[in-house]
């Protein structure tokens, strides 16, 4: 099995995935979230990278680039107008309680800068092997264990996201008027463009 890095873009199965790793790979690591006592073992067999960027942990010395370029980068992007609703219930399940926002007031908080969900290019701006689909998981799931060498054993998904009504509801049903929708696509075009997304 080739030495795995994977990077978290948020609402994309991360955590599906890194549940998965610890439970199945024995040298395992986290550097998420990166603390002061964070340590680094560059023999792990897979690195859970978090939103934790590269180069932070350059900063502090934990790793180099000659390990960085050396390893498999993977992570998984998922639909840009659905990502968004997935953030914002995210942000008004049990755990967190505190959104109370309706749906169009977060989404143009996001394109004015009062809210913080970063381009999923902003995750792989220092390189990666595989940008697997959420919207296919199961598939890409089973192309990325035969891409690193690893025998393929099913994912369970985590921390699934429905409305406050335990709904699984299509994204496109949250978003009111084409001015909202055309209004995440201009904030996020390059991820669209770069991804091919439609909503």
């Amino acid at each position: 099995m080739k030495r795995v890095v994977h990077i978290h873009v948020p609402r994309t199965a991360g955590s599906s995935v890194n549940v998965w790793a610890m439970n199945n790979i024995p040298l395992y690591q986290s550097v998420y979230p990166l603390t002061a006592k964070t340590t680094f073992d560059s023999s792990a067999e897979w690195t859970y990278l978090g939103h934790t960027s590269p180069g932070d942990l350059r900063e502090r010395g934990l790793m180099d680039w000659q390990w960085w370029g050396d390893s498999f980068r993977f992570g998984f992007v998922r639909n840009t107008w659905a990502r968004v609703v997935s953030f914002y219930e995210r942000r008004r399940n049990k755990i967190f309680r505190k959104e109370e926002r309706p749906f169009v007031d977060f989404a143009m908080d996001i394109v004015e800068g009062y809210e913080l969900l970063p381009s999923q290019l902003h995750y792989f701006r220092y390189g990666v092997d595989f940008v697997g689909r959420y919207e296919n998981l199961k598939d890409e799931w089973k192309t990325l264990c035969k891409l690193i060498g690893m025998e393929y054993k099913p994912m369970q998904q985590h921390r699934r996201c429905t409305s406050r009504r335990g709904e699984v509801r299509d994204y496109r049903s949250y978003y009111a008027s084409s001015k909202l929708v055309d209004a995440i696509g201009s904030f996020y075009a390059e991820e669209i463009r770069e991804y091919g997304f439609k909503f």
